[in-house]
């Protein structure tokens, strides 16, 4: 079929990728061969490959999220095991590289708002543990690295700057889709948020010394990033002094 052009083609192919994406993300015991259920099953890295299968185009954003998502649901607790943190990691990474690399910084933001954000209730809580884990684990030692080698030539910036964006967009369409008398949701969001304006704060007196030393250029841009960001954690902050069950937890958040 690969070399006709045909529209039940299209519409198989596109079917198809539909179909393996769902698998992905909703039967996680598919993904390892040791606990199929059905031993015919055809290998679904078949499908998931560029060499073998045409992967999708212009869902390209969805499908990576639906497989970062499969990925987070190997493990049955929010614990990921170790092989689980991987897998999200290299998920992570290899999109984020294929975005700055090729100057698509809005691609990457959408996608960490689906794959972390957006889903229903089969997936809610593998959803929270996956975007606890990316935030703290993956982006929060981004800054980290920034930090210790704080010079504008450290490839690493390049990197911060769209995470900066993406989780601003996250933690906006996380508390505007989220439930008010969710309180164990928002204990939890807070925590994230914490951790990060922590991680944020380990590299904003570096970039201020050095914005101030320079006209211009990447630190003014982290530093407006973080800024927005800091308005952001200062509005959910004051629409949450009234929750009763999270009243002065967070209050350290305001020094920042």
């Amino acid at each position: 079929m690969k070399d006709q052009q045909s529209e039940n083609l299209v519409q198989y192919v596109s079917l198809a990728q539909h179909v393996v994406g769902n698998i992905i993300q909703y039967c996680s015991s598919f993904l390892k061969e040791m606990d199929r259920t059905f031993k015919d099953l055809p290998i679904l890295d078949y499908f998931t490959s560029g060499e073998t299968f045409p992967q999708p185009g212009s869902n390209e954003i969805g499908y990576a999220a639906q497989r970062l998502r499969g990925a987070s649901r190997k493990d049955v607790g929010r614990l990921f095991s170790h092989a689980t943190q991987t897998d999200v990691f290299w998920g992570v990474k290899s999109f984020l590289e294929k975005c700055v690399h090729g100057g698509r910084e809005g691609e990457f933001v959408e996608f960490c708002v689906v794959a972390m954000c957006e889903g229903d209730e089969m997936v809610e809580d593998h959803v929270t543990g996956l975007r606890r884990f990316v935030v703290r684990d993956i982006f929060c030692e981004y800054m980290r690295i920034v930090k210790e080698a704080p010079e504008s030539a450290n490839p690493a910036w390049g990197y911060v700057l769209p995470l900066l964006r993406a989780v601003r967009e996250v933690y906006a369409s996380v508390w505007e889709s989220m439930v008010r008398e969710n309180v164990n949701g928002l204990l939890g969001m807070m925590e994230d948020l914490r951790d990060l304006m922590m991680a944020m704060r380990g590299i904003m007196d570096i970039v201020a010394g050095q914005a101030q030393r320079q006209d211009g250029g990447l630190y003014v841009i982290v530093c407006a990033r973080i800024f927005d960001f800091v308005l952001l954690v200062d509005h959910i902050v004051f629409y949450t002094v009234e929750v009763k069950q999270i009243q002065g937890q967070f209050s350290s958040m305001m020094k920042f």
